[in-house]
């Protein structure tokens, strides 16, 4: 299976949040060892006028200089900084990806190269995660990562989450992006506009919509009113299904000019504007 990628932004988005982290931890271990030199530099300093006033005989300074020895030593030393865990934000990123990663492993052991994968393609109205280009046609997948059992009902997602263990810790936790849009709209609104994009070219053709769950313990529960062409676990993922509701038969020139197009068409929205 060939790969493009047109954008990450997913990855872009994990790398910049953990190279942030690593700067904050570098900015405090600065700080520490700043004041690990001032600390230490306190008790040379100490020892230095204690000598000074015993050799000299000077008792009251050498009393004096007893006790602030005493104090640089009983001081308590600076905590040195420990890198900080993943926040919430990096922990999405980081799911988000590995379920890229998981899908895409998935059908590279599955379809040979006469496919091709899109990655991150991106319009108008959203990002499609990633897009199959190939003989039978062109399919739109949404990932998520999503840890629990999964419920639809037409544009409705919802979940309940268990933990290790099998306890029930969260139920009809809705589905949805930062715009309130369930996965089903996600992909939907994204393909339409893909979809319109293609037919002026290819009048007849269509954009098959998919949301492939990548969590290790996601299960799917019960799924109404489907408003996409299919939906699995990447687990138990039948992808001759998944290929046979499409009924094209798109001819190698015709895949490629497909795949620029779609190339074109993410440039187009993604280029700087006036």
């Amino acid at each position: 299976m060939q790969k493009i990628i047109l954008s990450d932004h997913t990855t872009a988005q994990l790398n910049a949040a953990q190279q942030e982290r690593q700067r904050q931890y570098h900015v405090r271990l600065f700080s520490y060892n700043e004041a690990m030199m001032k600390h230490d530099e306190r008790k040379v300093q100490a020892r230095a006028r204690l000598a000074e006033a015993w050799n000299q005989r000077r008792v009251w300074e050498t009393l004096s200089g007893f006790f602030k020895m005493i104090g640089a030593y009983v001081i308590r030393k600076p905590s040195r900084p420990i890198m900080q865990g993943a926040g919430d934000q990096e922990k999405i990123w980081s799911a988000g990806n590995e379920g890229e990663k998981k899908v895409e492993n998935f059908l590279s052991s599955n379809l040979d190269d006469q496919w091709t994968l899109i990655n991150g393609y991106k319009n108008a109205k959203g990002e499609i995660d990633q897009i199959l280009v190939g003989s039978r046609g062109v399919f739109a997948i949404e990932i998520k990562y999503s840890n629990g059992t999964i419920f639809c009902d037409g544009d409705q997602w919802w979940r309940d989450k268990y933990d290790q263990y099998g306890n029930l810790v969260e139920t009809n936790k809705p589905i949805a992006d930062k715009r309130g849009r369930s996965p089903s709209r996600q992909v939907n609104e994204s393909s339409d506009l893909l979809q319109s994009f293609l037919q002026k070219r290819y009048p007849s053709l269509r954009v098959y919509r998919s949301i492939i769950w990548a969590h290790d313990r996601s299960k799917l529960g019960a799924v109404n009113n489907l408003n996409v062409d299919y939906t699995a676990v990447v687990n138990d993922w039948d992808l001759g299904r998944f290929l046979r509701n499409s009924t094209y038969q798109l001819s190698q020139d015709e895949q490629q000019r497909i795949v620029e197009s779609i190339r074109k068409d993410h440039t187009y929205y993604n280029q700087p504007r006036r």
